[in-house]
């Protein structure tokens, strides 16, 4: 466990701070859900370079991707810098 999620009591059962919320909400089947995929290899990686686009950038990837009604038919060619994106 980080040092952030220890309270003062080290004893105490329950979790402080980021892990708080999960107890009783509505929200821990998502939790559980990103805790499973954080296994996938490198999409962590991929989570984090996201979060880092710009707010135009990654919603024009979010577009992309949700237009395509099966994500395993989008393929990706890399070229001198540039990223090409299609849905076979």
């Amino acid at each position: 466990m980080h040092d952030d999620c220890i309270g003062e009591d080290s004893g105490n059962a329950e979790p402080e701070g980021g892990l708080r919320f999960v107890y009783g909400s509505s929200e821990a089947a998502r939790v559980i859900e990103m805790a499973y995929l954080s296994e996938e290899p490198g999409l962590l990686e991929i989570i984090r370079a996201v979060a880092c686009l710009p707010l135009e950038t990654r919603a024009a990837l979010l577009d992309f991707l949700s237009s395509a009604s099966d994500a395993r038919r989008i393929s990706a060619a890399r070229n001198a810098g540039t990223l090409a994106l299609s849905v076979m």
